[in-house]
């Protein structure tokens, strides 16, 4: 029996909501998503590697304010699933509005995720994005 590839992507759009669109989601349960090696790479800033690091990032990301997702909470443009469906990536865009010491703070973007099924599951493996535009 193959692949459902269209239940792995539907899935994994899924996933991608709860746990980049969601500020305000608990943080252990996001982490039961997040692969022990995984690594975000965030716009002008060193990466972040493991799950110690992952964890305080995403403890700092949930008290920020965000005033508005954009067209973020969407989903990505495109998720991809090997046929194998143990690795796939999604991409997509994000418009953040976030409230900032002297008023509201808008980012926008691109983002690349990558994923990998790990006993079954899928795990969250890495995440770059770049910030085009801050107003």
């Amino acid at each position: 029996m193959g692949v459902d590839i269209e239940k792995e992507k539907q899935m994994l759009k899924d996933l991608h909501i709860k746990m980049l669109v969601d500020h305000k989601t608990d943080v252990d349960e996001e982490m039961s998503y997040i692969a022990d090696d995984a690594i975000l790479v965030p716009p002008n800033m060193p990466a972040i590697t493991g799950t110690r690091a992952i964890r305080e990032a995403l403890n700092a990301m949930v008290q920020t304010e965000v005033e508005s997702l954009g067209d973020r909470s969407r989903g990505p443009d495109t998720i991809e699933v090997a046929t194998s469906g143990d690795i796939a990536y999604d991409i997509g865009r994000y418009v953040v509005v976030n409230r900032g010491p002297e008023g509201p703070v808008k980012q926008k973007g691109r983002y690349i995720t990558v994923y990998k099924k790990v006993d079954g599951q899928w795990k969250f493996v890495g995440q770059a994005w770049n910030d085009v535009a801050r107003a």
